[in-house]
Order: structure tokens, then sequence, then C-alpha cells
């Protein structure tokens, strides 16, 4: 691919040399550069992917993109930005041909339930003969290939070549763990969701966001790229019995579709009338103005509110709703 191509949809602050060059690969990482590709600098907390300039040259890179002069040309193409996180996430989209617009994206933010929300509503789809890839905190699935996870929310440019290769593979759905993280290093930049899922916000991570305003912030900006896409007209899912939760509906209730869900009567994916025990739990439903028995292989409240999530997401990837009920009795343990 043509490096001007890479560079269409990026903010340049100057680019020495050449546009003309054939990128044959794309990398953040210093020992994975190939002759003929282009390195994306990084800055992160323990090292400065600037620093390794000189190495990656070395290695016959073609092109680098930086935050500040690396005296790379006339070896190779050096294009200066003001960050280079976002422009790795607009080249990576453009490299690996946009795949989140060729497949249904529900995005899971919160800091419990992620994981079994995301199994379930893997779950529920695969039931529905939609095949389904899975980027988690527990692992990667790619239609039948399993690869370990090395963190919840991959760097940009993995995520954008997962989602490629799930579609590869034949999937036609992929659903994502998005951790507070990803969301303030713009990780799941220039990917097209369907839905994004909000579970709840918990003390936690304030050793990297300071502050539970802060953090609510992070899990906030999944909603205002939602409401930013320029080709889907994507759905947010709520828990509204969540202080945080409800924060999110009145932002965003006139900027997006918002589904809520909880225990609460205003909800619009409801549940009532709960019971647990070893073999699981079942509850009612009340959703688009019909009721439903749910029946849970899982056990306690809190799977139950993981439920109503899954079930309300799939509904906002035009599932038919009755058929992701009657799925989730014969959901699977979640592993890890």
């Amino acid at each position: 691919m043509e490096l001007k191509t890479l560079l269409s949809n990026i903010e340049t602050v100057s680019v020495n040399g050449t546009q003309d060059r054939d990128i044959t690969s794309v990398t953040y990482d210093s020992r994975a550069v190939q002759p003929g590709g282009l390195f994306v600098a990084l800055r992160g907390e323990k090292t400065d992917g600037h620093h390794f300039i000189p190495q990656v040259l070395e290695k016959g890179a073609a092109a680098v993109v930086v935050e500040e002069d690396c005296g790379a040309a006339p070896r190779a193409t050096e294009v200066r930005v003001a960050s280079t996180r976002k422009a790795l996430a607009d080249i990576g989209a453009v490299f690996y041909h946009n795949p989140s617009r060729m497949l249904k994206v529900a995005g899971i933010t919160g800091t419990k339930g992620k994981t079994t929300t995301a199994f379930l509503l893997k779950h529920i789809c695969e039931h529905a003969f939609l095949r389904c890839g899975l980027i988690g905190t527990v692992r990667y699935e790619i239609g039948e290939r399993i690869l370990p996870a090395a963190r919840t929310t991959p760097q940009s440019l993995d995520v954008h070549d997962l989602l490629f290769q799930m579609r590869s593979a034949g999937c036609k759905a992929a659903v994502m763990e998005v951790s507070s993280h990803a969301l303030a290093q713009d990780r799941v930049r220039g990917v097209e969701f369907d839905a994004g899922v909000f579970t709840n916000l918990k003390q936690d991570h304030l050793d990297y966001h300071k502050t539970m305003e802060d953090y609510f912030k992070a899990k906030a900006l999944l909603f205002e790229n939602l409401a930013a896409q320029s080709k889907k007209h994507a759905k947010a899912i709520i828990n509204v019995d969540d202080q945080y939760g409800s924060r999110l509906v009145e932002r965003f209730a006139k900027r997006l579709p918002v589904t809520t869900y909880g225990v609460n009567a205003r909800a619009d994916f409801r549940a009532s009338g709960f019971k647990s025990d070893f073999t699981g739990s079942t509850f009612q439903l009340d959703a688009q103005e019909k009721s439903y028995l749910v029946r849970l292989p899982l056990m306690g409240r809190f799977n139950i509110y993981n439920a109503l999530a899954a079930l309300a997401a799939a509904t906002a990837l035009g599932l038919d709703l009755r058929t992701a009920v009657m799925s989730l009795a014969l959901a699977p343990a979640v592993p890890g």
C-alpha cells in the first residue's frame, strides 16, 4: 500500500521525503521492523520509540512516523504528527481496510462484568448463526483459533489486525472488551461500533486515572467515539442502576439511541423476580413491551446484570430477542 494512501486521513505537521513509497508492513515494535516497512514511534511509560529510530533505519524501514525530528530523511520518509498514538490507529484502520465496517461490532466497557458480558454476547451471536470473534481479558478468538490475550484491549494496530483476521475467517460480528486504559490511549480509535455497553464503575485503576472523575471521563470516551462515528449509527447500552451509568444516559441521550438496563422500573430491559440456586438463576425480563422468563446457568445478582447487558446488546446488533433469551439457557461457563 502506498504511503500517501496510509496518510490520507492523517493531519501531519510535516513530511520530509517522498510519499510515493510502497509500504509492505506497519509496526510500532522496533524489533519487528522489516525492509520497506513503516515504523510508528510511541512514547510509553518505560520506553520511547523515538530512541530506536537509528535501529529501524538500519533494518530498512521505508518511513517513520514521529512526534519530533529524528533525522530519518533521506534514508526514510519522516512523517511528523502531533500524536503518534492517534496516527497509529488511523494508519492501522487504512492498512487493514477498515475491517470494523464489515462486521457487527460491540464494545463493552466498565469496571466489572466486561468479560462475562462479552462471552454471553458471543454465545448469543453464535447461537443465532452469526459467527463472532472475541477480543478480551481472557483470550482472543478468531474463528476456530484461540489466542492468549496479552492485554484486555490490544494496541490499536493489533485491534484492526484482529478484526481483519476475524473477517477473513468468516466472522460476521465481533465482541470487544474495551478498557479505560485503551480508551485513554486511543487503542480503539478508528473502530466503528454498532453497540457500546457500559456495565458499571467501581473504584479501580486509580493508580493510572488518579481520580474517579478521571476514570469516568475515560469510560465516557467510548460513547464520545460512538457519537462521532461517520459510517455507522451506533447504539448505547447502559446500566441505569449505576450512578455513573445514569450520568452517561443524561449526557448522551440526545446524541445517541440509548437502551437502559437494570432492575429500576424505568429501565428498557428490566429484570424482576430473580431467583438463584446452585443450578443457576432465573428472572423475568420485561423489554420491548413483552415479558420473558430467562434461565441462566450462572449464579448471582451480578450475572443477571451481565445477562441483561448481553441481551440488550444482542438486539442492538439486530438479533431476535426471543432467540437470544432462549440461547442463554445453554450459555457456557466463562473461562477464568
